[in-house]
């Protein structure tokens, strides 16, 4: 395993902690810990806790295997990829006067993309880093494929109709994702009072950001066709 620096150390730290499922608390305060003994003694995180954050997380007994329910409980995302699809699909509509057209192919790239984040984060729990991406690249791909070639019509409606309907897709998991976090500040304020927070327009703006940039995205689509037409 190669040399790694102290920064790069702690990210490995952080992403084995999530990897091994534990708590916000149990994060914060294997972080802190770390922190705090590296400060005294003066010996990088490497030399104190060993080369391998991974097996220092082992050591630590931290965390619960994953179960299906928390597996599935990411399936939160799903919405949101396919909210942004919806929008620019729906914002070509809009510009061009035509109906939205629900497909097949939609349908078919929902069920690809549950499957696809069930399997991403199912492998991501286990640490199985390459299979996690190659996983994802592959669901991501065939999603596209569905989306784009499977094109035979289930039925037709208003495309400001499907376009609002996209970004509740997108603002829902939003949402529910920043009052989340949101409630999980003052936990790790509580464990580390020092340590500095991000403030809750950071936060905030962190979650909706996708949003904004689907939407900005869609705006700037729509008025090139409106133009071209």
């Amino acid at each position: 395993m190669k040399h790694l620096t102290d920064d790069e150390w702690k990210t490995e730290l952080f992403l084995a902690l999530t990897a091994a499922n534990a708590s916000e608390r149990e994060v914060t305060e294997a972080m802190a810990d770390v922190e705090s003994f590296c400060a005294d003694s003066g010996q990088s995180p490497a030399e104190a806790f060993g080369e391998n954050p991974r097996a220092y997380v082992q050591r630590l007994g931290v965390g619960h295997r994953t179960s299906w329910r928390e597996v599935a409980e990411h399936a939160i995302h799903v919405p949101t990829l396919l909210g942004i699809f919806v929008v620019l699909d729906a914002a070509q509509r809009v510009a061009t006067g035509e109906p939205f057209t629900l497909r097949w192919g939609h349908l078919a790239a929902a069920a690809i993309l549950c499957v696809t984040t069930f399997a991403f984060f199912t492998l991501f729990f286990r640490g199985r880093k390459v299979l996690t991406w190659l996983a994802g690249a592959a669901g991501m791909a065939a999603t596209v494929l569905a989306a784009v070639y499977v094109t035979a019509p289930i039925t037709s409606f208003a495309a400001w109709f499907a376009l609002g309907g996209g970004i509740a897709l997108m603002a829902v998991p939003a949402t529910v994702n920043t009052v989340q976090a949101l409630r999980a500040e003052p936990v790790a304020q509580d464990i580390d009072p020092s340590a500095e927070r991000p403030s809750t327009w950071v936060i905030v703006a962190a979650h909706y950001g996708v949003v904004v940039v689907a939407l900005v995205c869609a705006t700037v689509l729509a008025l090139v066709l409106r133009g071209e037409a």
